[in-house]
């Protein structure tokens, strides 16, 4: 037969080499070692025999060799033979390179007879963690505590000094030497297994007070079943002693010192009774079995698996490996090795899924009925660790868990009895529950009772749907309260949060059978009430698809009409959050009692409660829900109110009074409306509360109000001197006056400077001034001294001038001659700076200013008052005689002047009647004297702008814009209505049925010849006998509304 030949590269060199399974070393011969030109030989003195020959081979010597064969590569020793023979590859060499390829291979497990073969150490006496010890940390500021030795008693004290003995040779404990500043006491137990043989205990409870506990995490059984997924082979090993095998560091060791009848001892190990002995010992084992996949340990029991016996022996011979090498021993006797199911903490775990410990419920069924409530506690609670495998559980245990309840009798009847069995038969026959597995499609069905709630984990595995776990609770008497749509998010919150285990981090569908769910946490523009919020906050870090599901063939349905006694604790922070925003929102005048006593006279707001409560769509179709309608995804009941969000709703009977409560302070009407909003709703809100501050007195008396009545173009004079504006400037600082006179017609002005404003000054001034030019036929000037005097009104009657008094504290009526005054200061003033004469200097400033063309009538004053152009200081060509002056030019520059100006300062016309009760700007005498009058007017003459109001017997007369309507408090508002919407409209009247607008000027009318004054006005005027008194609509205003220009090219209709 032809042996195999393979080229081989040897350090570079393609050698052929004879593929010999039965050859221990690679061979080569002298002849082709001399290809390795640079290649040293070590001396060897082995003794190499061909097969069946008793012959030694010559060996030259031997070196380290690479094989390189395709992508395999292996280093070996090369033996060099004398001779010219063929080159050997061993059988070793050959299967590394993967040359060799067995038809057949028989494996054989690892089992307790292999482990003690190849690791005796690791199952002789209690062992030691190799270099690492245990440090305990001690609050050094808790004094320490020797407790009193407890006695024990004789016929124990032969046992005990025996395990101290054990103890002491096994290096677990030493004698204790020195100060011991702490001592604890011993309790002796006996074992029960072997009634000789005892354990003792050291009660720590005092040492445990100063020892700071280690935080550290041990695995939940639910990351167990998930690690699980998969697994066919398994395997446990139990620490010898765990706790014991770990050191402590000396300077702890003072602190676990104990008392026994023949002395002090301390630990030099970890010992069970200090708090944070579990913590530590479960954390160094999970750090010392680190990296190695399919092992996992809770304390000191170690659970080996894998998919397949190879991965389960490869896992397995990891973990013996790391415990030996770290000095660590087993009990042999609790051990189990290469098995397809094994018992861990209390469940069976197998290929097939997980499914309760058998001997436990065996142990269950055969327990004899409770005599007691602590029994029966302790029954319940056995089932509820086993209750993610019973899908009804509640179905038996709601009329035991009656027996529990606070102040209940106890009593067992033959019902609680049948109970009883139902409940162990139903345990015996719990169904087997899948593994959870990351790469399979997730559901979770949820569903929500009249008591409880329901769920259940499932995946898809082959087509087929496997159950994850069961849970069920049930809903407290609050939440059983809860709107349906509420114990549904409750429901699907509950589930989430329940199962997050599984489910936080991937994709999952939540299947439920209340359509408006689904609407509710798929859609982020939904607006639902405070509780339902606050659920779905919960839900935000998850990834999900909801899907409707009809309740008949919801599976979690019966666990929700079924459910388990689990006290919802994780979730009384949504009832919490819910109790905190009622006791937040209610203001400090009004109490929880008084809204739920007014609630009990509403009965629009009864019927919502109940239309809540029970979810019955025809409720919502009643007449008077249906301004709650659209909003009832956002009404939630707490106790004996309801909520809007985080508002209250208020009865009907307290909103006048929540409103003027949030008025308190006088804040504007949206601050109002904001603060009212952060705590309180009901339907039309916003109108009441418009209501309520409008009519606030106070609030009216000290707010602005910035209506400007457009500057009107009256008619001006047709000559010169037919009207002059009088006005004075000053006083100044020499304490006289200029007494100014402006022609209307050709804006000349005269200036005088007069010692004082009373009449015995000014009437020389009017005699020059009328003996100059002549008699003008009126006179316009203000209300104050002298115009308003009635000497003044004697002199103008007898030489027939008629005089105009202007609106008092309105000086826009005679704005030219204010303007020439501010002209006519800035004159003075610079005089002033320039340390100029100011009487030189005003007869310089008359000369240009009556030589410039006016701005109104485009020519000099003094060309239209003298019709000829004045000297001035300008040089001139020559003289020309002016005729006359357009009177339309003034008329019309006048009116684009105004136009200009009412654009400017957005002026509209007042809106006052006849009638109306309206409030009037005083005069601030000091810092708390209120814009307007606060108490009213009422208007009894309107003529353009100008208003006469008249109160008890004064009588006043100003311009409009001096005036505000006044609101007075209306009539209680209905507490129902039909028609009532949630949006109220913007103003209350049509466009049609709005009041005219007075626009007539004051010029238009006869001049007022008797004195206006301006505190007291002593005359009385009575409406026109045709003009009826109007209770004024109020209107906000109305913004310009014009098609877009695109639509320009079309007929469209607004």
């Amino acid at each position: 037969m032809k042996c195999p030949q393979v080229h081989v590269k040897l350090n570079g060199k393609v050698i052929n080499f004879i593929v010999d399974t039965g050859s221990s070393v690679n061979l080569i011969s002298s002849s082709i070692f001399k290809q390795f030109h640079q290649q040293s030989l070590q001396p060897d003195s082995s003794s190499i025999l061909p097969y069946n020959c008793q012959q030694q081979l010559e060996v030259v010597g031997k070196f380290k060799g690479l094989f390189h064969y395709n992508n395999h590569q292996t280093q070996a020793d090369v033996f060099v033979i004398k001779g010219n023979s063929e080159s050997l590859l061993s059988y070793d060499t050959a299967n590394k390179l993967q040359l060799i390829q067995l038809s057949m291979m028989i494996y054989q497990p690892m089992d307790m007879n292999c482990i003690k073969n190849k690791h005796p150490n690791l199952c002789n006496g209690i062992g030691c963690l190799k270099n690492q010890t245990v440090k305990l940390h001690i609050d050094e500021s808790i004094p320490p505590v020797a407790n009193k030795h407890r006695r024990i008693p004789i016929n124990l004290r032969g046992a005990v000094e025996q395990e101290i003995t054990r103890l002491m040779k096994q290096n677990i404990i030493e004698k204790a030497t020195g100060p011991t500043p702490w001592v604890s006491p011993i309790v002796v137990v006996p074992k029960h297994h072997d009634p000789n043989s005892i354990r003792i205990c050291v009660d720590m409870r005092e040492a445990n007070k100063a020892i700071l506990r280690e935080r550290h995490p041990t695995p939940t059984i639910e990351e167990i079943f998930a690690q699980l997924n998969g697994a066919t082979v398994f395997s446990k090993i139990d620490l010898k002693d765990g706790y014991h095998q770990l050191t402590l560091e000396e300077s702890s060791r003072y602190i676990t010192v104990f008392s026994t009848h023949i002395g002090l001892y301390q630990y030099k190990r970890l010992s069970f009774g200090i708090n944070s002995a579990a913590e530590i010992f479960q954390n160094t084992i999970r750090q010392l079995l680190n990296q190695i996949d399919g092992v996992l340990n809770i304390s000191d029991d170690i659970l080996i698996f894998g998919t397949t016996q190879q991965d389960h022996d490869k896992t397995l011979k990891q973990v013996i490996e790391r415990l030996d090498n770290h000095n660590l021993t087993i009990n042999t006797k609790k051990c189990i090795f290469n098995t397809n199911k094994i018992d861990f903490f209390g469940y069976v775990f197998s290929s097939k899924g997980i499914y309760p410990d058998p001997d436990k419920v065996k142990s269950v069924s055969n327990l004899e009925p409770p005599r007691n409530v602590h029994e029966l506690r302790s029954f319940l609670g056995t089932l509820n660790y086993v209750g993610k495998f019973l899908p009804h559980l509640a179905t038996n245990t709601a009329i035991l868990r009656e027996l529990i309840t606070k102040d209940a009798r106890w009593d067992w009847t033959e019902k609680h009895h049948s109970a009883f069995n139902d409940l162990k038969k139903q345990l015996e026959s719990a169904r087997n529950l899948a593994y959870f597995d990351q790469q399979k499609k997730t559901h979770l069905y949820v569903d929500a009772g009249p008591i409880g709630l329901g769920a259940i984990l499932s995946q898809e595995f082959n087509n087929k749907t496997e159950v994850i776990s069961y849970a069920s609770r049930t809903l407290t008497l609050t939440e059983q309260k809860y709107s349906q749509i509420e114990k549904e998010t409750l429901a699907a919150t509950w589930a989430i949060h329940h199962f997050r285990i599984y489910l936080l981090g991937g994709h999952f569908v939540l299947h439920t059978d209340h359509k408006p769910l689904v609407s509710i946490l798929q859609n982020p523009r939904s607006a639902p009430n405070a509780r339902i919020e606050r659920l779905c906050l919960k839900l935000q870090p998850y990834k999900f698809t909801v899907q409707y599901q009809r309740g008949i063939t919801n599976p979690s349905d019966y666990l929700s009409r079924h459910p388990t006694h689990s006290p919802p604790e994780a979730y009384d922070k949504s009832e919490e959050y819910v109790a905190f925003v009622t006791n937040h929102s209610l203001p400090n005048t009004i109490s929880l009692e008084e809204i739920e006593n007014a609630m009990k006279d509403d009965f629009q707001l009864l019927l919502l409660k109940k239309a809540l409560l029970e979810d019955d769509s025809l409720f919502w179709k009643k007449r008077e829900l249906q301004t709650f309608k659209q909003i009832k995804q956002e009404l939630t009941v707490y106790g004996n109110i309801i909520l809007k969000g985080s508002q209250i709703v208020i009865p009907s009977k307290l909103q006048k009074n929540i409103i003027r409560l949030a008025h308190k302070g006088h804040q504007g009407l949206v601050k109002t409306k904001q603060l009212v909003r952060t705590k309180v709703w009901f339907p039309n809100i916003n109108k009441m509360v418009e209501e309520v501050v409008k009519s606030c007195t106070a609030c009216q008396a000290v707010t602005p109000y910035n209506q400007r009545n457009p500057i009107q173009t009256y008619p001006t004079s047709t000559h010169p001197l037919e009207c002059l504006d009088v006005d004075y400037a000053g006083p100044f600082p020499d304490g006289k006056y200029y007494f100014i006179m402006m022609d209307d017609f050709s804006k000349f002005p005269f200036v005088k400077k007069v010692p004082s404003t009373n009449f015995k000054q000014l009437k020389p001034v009017l005699d020059e001034t009328f003996a100059l030019f002549g008699l003008p036929k009126e006179l316009k000037s203000d209300n104050g001294p002298p115009f308003n005097g009635y000497e003044l009104k004697e002199y103008l009657s007898s030489l027939n001038i008629k005089h105009h008094l202007i609106t008092p504290r309105w000086p826009e009526a005679n704005g030219r001659t204010e303007r020439f005054v501010k002209t006519f200061k800035k004159a003075l003033l610079c005089a002033t700076i320039n340390s100029n004469n100011p009487d030189a200097e005003i007869q310089e400033f008359l000369i240009n200013y009556r030589s410039t063309p006016h701005s109104t009538t485009n020519c000099p004053p003094y060309q239209i008052m003298f019709n000829r152009e004045i000297n001035n200081f300008l040089p001139t060509l020559k003289n020309k005689t002016f005729h006359e002056c357009n009177p339309q030019t003034d008329i019309d520059n006048r009116r684009k002047q105004n136009e200009r100006a009412n654009r400017k300062r957005r002026t509209f016309e007042h809106r006052l009647q006849l009638g109306q009760k309206v409030l009037c700007k005083q005069q601030k005498k000091n810092s708390l004297t209120p814009l307007f009058d606060p108490d009213p007017y009422t208007i009894t003459r309107i003529t353009g702008s100008q208003i006469e109001a008249r109160r008890r017997e004064k009588v006043i007369v100003r311009n409009s814009s001096f005036f505000k309507p006044h609101h007075s408090a209306q009539s209680p508002r209905p507490e129902y209505h039909p028609s009532t919407s949630l949006a109220p409209s913007r103003s209350s009247q049509s466009e049609q049925t709005r009041a005219p607008f007075p626009t007539t000027p004051p010029r238009s009318t006869a001049p007022a010849t008797t004195p206006l004054r301006q505190d007291n006005m002593e005359d009385k005027v009575n409406s026109p006998p045709n003009q009826r008194v109007e209770t004024p609509t109020e209107r906000r205003p109305q913004r310009d509304r014009k098609p877009p220009s695109k639509l320009r090219d079309y007929l469209v209709e607004l």
